[in-house]
């Protein structure tokens, strides 16, 4: 009878160490400090942002780094970027298009966390989930589709170090502040 006790509560053991505790967190927040927010004109060659495509992402984890991700008349504009600790921080940079910029008001980093879990829908152990909002003013349709106020722009923060070949998953949320009437 004292074998099967044992027995039991072995497999009890077994059985509870086995299922997933919901009170350990799936994501670990990084800290963040962002960085300016870069505006250039939508032109595809233009020497401060050149065009790389939508939702373009850099991991920065060497002064080289930047260097080979930035241009020289940015890199004057922004010499912060050389200052950076790289032997413990990366930046983090994301370079894409913005429409309505008549209305944009600004662009913020929401969350940057590190996904701790087994796996999950489109997360495995290891990967990033970036939120970035972008707040504007109001919102029209066709104005969105006027190409005089595309530009070229790009938001950036500086966190604890990630990998060069980290994969991050990204999200963009759009807050449009009311008009008054």
């Amino acid at each position: 009878m004292k074998t099967i006790k044992i027995l039991l509560v072995a497999v009890l053991a077994i059985f509870i160490s086995s299922c997933h505790h919901t009170s350990e967190p799936l994501y670990i927040q990084q800290k963040i400090t962002q960085l300016n927010t870069v505006i250039a004109p939508w032109q595809k060659d233009n020497d401060l942002l050149p065009w790389k495509g939508v939702n373009h992402m850099d991991i920065i984890n060497s002064v080289a780094d930047v260097y080979d991700t930035q241009t020289e008349k940015f890199i004057e504009a922004n010499p912060n970027w050389l200052n950076v600790d790289f032997t413990t921080k990366s930046i983090i940079s994301v370079r894409t298009i913005l429409v309505s910029s008549n209305y944009w008001q600004a662009t913020k980093v929401r969350s940057f966390s590190l996904f701790v879990g087994d796996q999950d829908y489109h997360m495995i152990k290891g990967d990033y989930y970036l939120v970035v909002e972008e707040q504007f003013s109001s919102y029209d349709d066709p104005e969105d589709e006027d190409e005089s106020q595309y530009r070229i722009y790009q938001v950036a923060f500086v966190t604890d170090k990630v990998p060069s070949d980290a994969r991050i998953k990204m999200n963009w949320d759009l807050n449009i502040t009311p008009e008054s009437k």
